[in-house]
């Protein structure tokens, strides 16, 4: 029996959606329990727009663009809490885990999201917020572990001049370990390899460009949004600390963070679909930070020779 609107989505319109797709048991009530608590440790803080904001970062270049017309939070919050779910497994190549014979379809996942839009739209989250009881708050949780790459969201999200950038000084300093980085192991050639979004997994080619993050080898890692790099919250906060801690840049075609400064693009960019990247961001790269704007067109030209992206 439902206890509150989240319980009434995941429980009677979710599932219902999930069993027509063909879901095993397992994979059924493991995107269900997944949801549920992604969607209730994001509803727990509806009441606080400045940490909403900063999480959001990781979802907005897609996010703002969902369908249906609905608020930003809204459609913001559906694509982290309900799209960068354990739904993802059922999406890749490891759907057989679920009891899948094929991936569910593009046009399947965009159905699950435009419902939730839909759903939660009409729902008063204000009020929910004030019913939600937590065991563990996933989100804040993470974003209290990965200080660094926290507050640069949150001055991201929340505190840029009227140049949409910021330079400011660090609380804290602590280089994280990436235990899956074996600085001894000979780098994999760069080729693609294929995971599913919602993997905890450091593996192959992002292996090898975290090292030579690491080896100094380059202070730059370029990703076409944070859902290319992948849709598991932690794993791109474990990733973004790392990086900007080892004193790099992490850049998408909107954003911009680094240890003591970060930058947006004015007008966000949608971020790319599948396998297409939105090249045409790389031509107007340098619009996403005012201060280094030359050093961002020299990356975009640069970016737009590769044959491989991350």
């Amino acid at each position: 029996m439902a206890n509150n609107e989240i319980d009434n989505y995941t429980f009677n319109i979710l599932k219902k959606q999930l069993q027509k797709l063909k879901l095993n048991n397992q994979g059924l009530y493991s995107c269900i329990d997944n949801v549920n608590m992604q969607l209730s440790s994001i509803v727990k803080h509806w009441n606080e727009p400045e940490y909403l904001n900063a999480i959001f970062i990781t979802v907005t270049e897609d996010g703002s663009f969902y369908e249906p017309e609905a608020d930003n939070f809204i459609k913001n919050m559906v694509a982290l809490g309900v799209r960068n779910s354990l739904i993802e497994i059922a999406a890749s190549k490891d759907c057989k885990q679920f009891g899948l014979a094929q991936p569910i379809s593009d046009d399947d996942i965009i159905k699950i999201t435009v419902t939730a839009i839909e759903y939660f739209k009409t729902v008063d989250l204000n009020e929910l917020q004030k019913e939600i009881e937590l065991d563990y708050d996933y989100y804040y949780e993470i974003s209290r572990k990965y200080k660094c790459a926290f507050e640069a969201l949150w001055k991201l999200a929340n505190n840029l001049n009227e140049d949409n950038e910021l330079e400011f000084k660090v609380k804290t300093n602590e280089k994280i370990i990436l235990e899956e980085l074996n600085v001894n192991k000979e780098d994999v050639e760069i080729q693609k390899d294929i995971q599913n979004g919602i993997s905890k997994e450091i593996s192959g080619i992002l292996n090898t460009l975290l090292k030579q993050i690491y080896n100094k080898e380059t202070d730059v890692f370029y990703v076409d949004s944070f859902k290319r790099l992948s849709r598991n919250y932690d794993k791109n906060m474990r990733i973004l600390e790392f990086i900007i801690t080892n004193d790099a840049w992490f850049i998408t075609n909107n954003f911009l963070i680094a240890k003591e400064y970060v930058s947006k693009r004015p007008t966000l960019m949608k971020a790319g679909r599948g396998n297409d990247l939105n090249k045409e961001a790389l031509s107007s790269l340098e619009e996403v930070s005012k201060k280094y704007k030359n050093n961002l067109r020299d990356l975009g030209m640069e970016l737009k020779k590769r044959i491989f992206y991350y």
